[in-house]
């Protein structure tokens, strides 16, 4: 974490000058990425590396896939307002969650699971 502050202050004092605010979400994410890398690393030393369940993470990004391709096509058609902004956030959600429920097998588990209990 200090190394996190540390380095974070020093790029906002350089790129805040430099580049304003764009300057000072610049330096938060050069230091946030920093700071992930050296606690997986820290991390990895501790307790080995961990499994990465690259199947489901697949799942859930073509699980998002489908459902920006919806929202995208919901939006063109719909009016700019904050209700119709919502009725699509809410289609978004309902898309992701059929289309992951039907991909993964292990969510599947989880809420059939949830739903008896």
């Amino acid at each position: 974490n200090l190394l996190y502050v540390a380095m974070n202050v020093g790029l906002n004092l350089v790129l805040v000058t430099l580049f304003g605010w764009y300057g000072a979400a610049f330096a938060t994410a050069i230091s946030s990425l920093v700071n992930i890398v050296v606690a997986g690393y820290a991390l990895t030393t501790i307790i080995g590396r961990p499994e990465i369940p690259v199947k489901q993470l697949g799942y859930q990004i073509t699980a998002s896939l489908v459902m920006f391709v919806v929202v995208a096509a919901l939006r063109g058609p719909l009016p700019d307002t904050l209700g119709w902004t919502l009725a699509n956030v809410a289609v978004g959600a309902l898309v992701y969650a059929v289309a992951l429920f039907g991909l993964s097998s292990r969510v599947r588990g989880k809420v059939t699971g949830l739903v008896q209990a």
